[in-house]
């Protein structure tokens, strides 16, 4: 069991609204997210993006298991309903 943090950044037109967080990973793969240990800033954008954002880390949350498949980091729930991928790129 390994406690992590997250931490990132959402696009918002002008701005970078970060998030961060803590999880725990097991040596499964499987990970947990305690409740209440997730937060973002929140600079205002076009409200569409700003429900996108939103929508975005509500599904991180749900998701439970961690994993790399082609370059990517992916994060999914249980079913795959939710798969979360993540991509490196260059500066």
């Amino acid at each position: 069991e390994i406690a992590s943090c997250l931490v990132g950044s959402e696009m918002c037109i002008r701005d970078r609204n970060r998030y961060f967080g803590t999880f725990v990973m097991m040596s499964n793969g499987a990970i947990e997210w305690p409740s209440s240990h997730m937060a973002s800033t929140m600079m205002a954008g076009a409200p569409e993006l700003m429900q996108q954002e939103t929508a975005y880390l509500v599904a991180l949350t749900k998701t439970n298991h961690i994993a790399s498949l082609d370059n990517k980091l992916v994060l999914s729930n249980k079913d795959r309903a939710i798969s979360i991928s993540f991509t490196d790129t260059p500066n």
